[in-house]
């Protein structure tokens, strides 16, 4: 909002006799030719010619040096397509490299597959499958490239040697951790595999692309991170200049980028064009341990009329929170924070106990999810009802 208030009306113009060099804000070893040949081949199978910034990322993601690899480069930069052509390239390079790709959702997921496939065409170097459970890219040395929809059912009992989980901010920390708990043991018995988790700046600070980017600011996993510096000047158009590499490398033009800061407000410009990550509700102002350690089950609030009572559920309806909080003691230094949850319904003693909200089209593991977790905790003595089935 302060951003928002003090944006000026116009950006400030890029000097032309002093245009700035685009360099990654984070990136991890990327020494020698490694991915160049790989690159190379998928590059001619997708029919386009890589920009300096997109043979870096290819050395990166084939260093060998790490097992994750976190990918965050603002949009127009050709990052989706750098990725896959590397992938695709291993395919035809390694006999039987088996890679396994999936997006935000699965009918994202196809129409990627769909578009991709309509570049390479029909080839006696390779076999298209597309229906739909079955798609897939069989190329004669046994390298194959699975797409699949972004659930852990999808990945388990599976062996792979490379998964890409592309967009992934878009995944939220339950899904994140649910389908990454199913990713991980695919690679286990496959030496040289690697997980590569790609998107850009998500609506907030969670989940598998910003856990996977704080490993590669931290040095313990591979990657690269384009984005401005956080004393940076979001207005100033060189500063688009050295965080865009689509930008800087001619996949899209200044005035372009410059309508879509027009367009845009300033956090969501700064999230699509500059890598800039919101400081939301989900980056906790309260110590967790210290919010934690203020929770009890069962207490009275205040008659007075100054308790605050918060709720809040998760977009997907897949969990929700009531909180009631006031101050304990005079001096107003402590504050009691009560958690209602399945132990203060047992408590009312009701005649029975209804689960809703987990049969009307969700996957059937998240139902099997919510009710290996639920129903234990109600009263075993009174009718417990899953509403739907």
């Amino acid at each position: 909002p302060a951003r928002a208030s003090l944006r000026p009306q116009e950006p400030r113009r890029l000097d032309p006799g002093a245009v700035p060099e685009c360099v990654p804000l984070y990136v991890s070893a990327h020494d020698g030719d490694a991915g160049m040949e790989e690159l190379r081949i998928g590059a001619a199978l997708l029919k386009f010619e890589p920009k300096p910034h997109q043979e870096l990322l290819a050395r990166v993601i084939s260093s060998g040096e790490f097992s994750r690899y976190a990918v965050e480069i603002p949009r127009r930069s050709g990052k989706t397509l750098t990725i896959l052509a590397v992938l695709l390239g291993r395919c035809v390079t390694r006999p039987g490299w088996i890679v396994r790709f999936s997006m935000q959702t699965g009918i994202k997921t196809t129409a990627r597959f769909n578009a991709m496939a309509e570049v390479l065409g029909e080839s006696s170097d390779y076999t298209i499958r597309r229906a739909q459970g079955s798609q897939s890219i069989t190329f004669h040395g046994g390298g194959v490239f699975y797409v699949h929809p972004p659930l852990a059912s999808a990945y388990r009992s599976e062996d792979s040697d490379d998964v890409w989980l592309d967009e992934g901010q878009e995944h939220d920390m339950i899904t994140s951790a649910e389908l990454l708990a199913a990713v991980g043991p695919t690679m286990d018995t496959r030496p040289g595999s690697s997980l590569i988790i790609s998107g850009t700046t998500g609506a907030s600070r969670e989940g598998m692309l910003w856990e996977s980017l704080e490993r590669l600011r931290a040095g313990t996993a591979g990657g690269v991170e384009y984005a401005v510096p956080e004393d940076a000047d979001p207005d100033d158009e060189a500063t688009w200049w050295r965080a865009h590499p689509g930008l800087a490398y001619g996949l899209t033009t200044l005035p372009k980028v410059r309508e879509r800061w027009y367009d845009l407000d300033p956090v969501n410009f700064g999230r699509e064009y500059l890598g800039i990550w919101p400081t939301t509700a989900s980056s906790a102002l309260i110590d967790p341990e210290e919010f934690a350690a203020l929770e009890v089950e069962t207490a009275t609030p205040p008659a007075d009329g100054t308790a605050v009572v918060a709720w809040d559920s998760a977009p997907d309806g897949s969990s929700a929170s009531v909180y009631v909080a006031w101050k304990s003691d005079m001096d107003g230094d402590v504050v009691t924070i009560a958690a209602p949850g399945l132990g203060a319904l047992a408590e009312m003693n009701l005649p029975g106990y209804a689960v809703g909200g987990v049969s009307v089209g969700e996957p059937k593991e998240d139902m099997l999810r919510i009710m290996a977790h639920t129903p234990h905790r109600l009263p075993a003595d009174k009718p417990r009802y899953l509403m739907g089935v």
